[in-house]
């Protein structure tokens, strides 16, 4: 059912070697990228981040990573190792391993993990103590991340918003083995697709995934306001994806994510 909106919409954005090689996406919320070809008809083996990854990338990932969200830091591995998207993001990643395709981003055999540069920070072997005792529980951007954006009623047709929180809550992924994470929020509706489909409940199984996703933040910190004292986090419980921060119109799987038991979301 959900076919035509796929159609007119996601297929759309996935690349052809030149979307990426010769030219620029031609629609984009990165206002640097305007569409066309990068240099003529000439291929770049490297292509420039801010053209390529950030024109596809630019609404939220992009802005994270180089800083462009007034009054919060550019990650740490631009701001300091000057690394370009594809430092971390190999070509095995991007253009597939001997044909594989994996059922989601997290099930990538080659995705970038923060102990494959950092090996010293795995739980057990670091000589930082947190890392010890929280590195088998917590992903590392649980404590590293800086904040991120949330997104509200985007697909909804008004009153869409965006909103600087990242929440701790539970890991669902089966990928992953860490048991809490960051989540982000993102904007899926409950009749989102009927509208292109001109059906109605299209996304039958609506309930069963949550909005509260887990997230993967591209604006690490060595010091953030969870890091910086066992304090900062533990005495926080702002800092939590909590019952009483779940919309009721939202799906009623985000109470599987919750960092309290599993409970119902609350009716108005």
């Amino acid at each position: 059912m959900a076919k035509p909106a796929f159609q007119q919409s996601c297929q759309s954005c996935h690349a052809t070697c030149g979307d990426c090689h010769v030219s620029k996406p031609p629609y984009s919320t990165n206002p640097v990228v305007l569409g066309g070809l990068q240099d003529g008809h000439r291929f770049a083996r490297r292509p420039p981040m801010e053209m390529t990854c950030a024109g596809c990338h630019g609404g939220r990932v992009a802005a994270e990573y180089t800083g462009r969200y007034e009054g919060f830091p550019a990650d740490v591995h631009f701001t300091k190792a000057k690394l370009s998207c594809t430092d971390c993001h190999s070509g095995a990643q991007l253009h597939g391993a001997g044909g594989e395709t994996a059922t989601t981003r997290f099930a990538v055999a080659s995705r970038p993990q923060c102990t494959g540069c950092h090996p010293e920070a795995a739980a057990g072997k670091s000589a930082v103590r947190s890392h010890n005792v929280h590195g088998g529980k917590l992903s590392c951007q649980t404590c590293h991340s800086g904040i991120g954006k949330s997104c509200v009623n985007c697909h909804a047709g008004s009153g869409s918003t965006s909103l600087p929180v990242l929440k701790i809550g539970r890991n669902l992924r089966p990928e992953l083995p860490f048991r809490y994470t960051v989540l982000r929020h993102v904007p899926t509706t409950r009749d989102m697709i009927d509208r292109a489909t001109r059906l109605e409940h299209t996304l039958a199984n609506f309930d069963r995934v949550p909005t509260w996703k887990t997230a993967t933040p591209h604006n690490i910190q060595r010091v953030t306001a969870r890091s910086s004292s066992c304090a900062a986090c533990h005495n926080n419980p702002n800092l939590f994806l909590r019952l009483r921060d779940l919309d009721p119109d939202d799906a009623q799987a985000n109470g599987n994510v919750v960092t309290a038991p599993p409970l119902p979301i609350p009716t108005r």
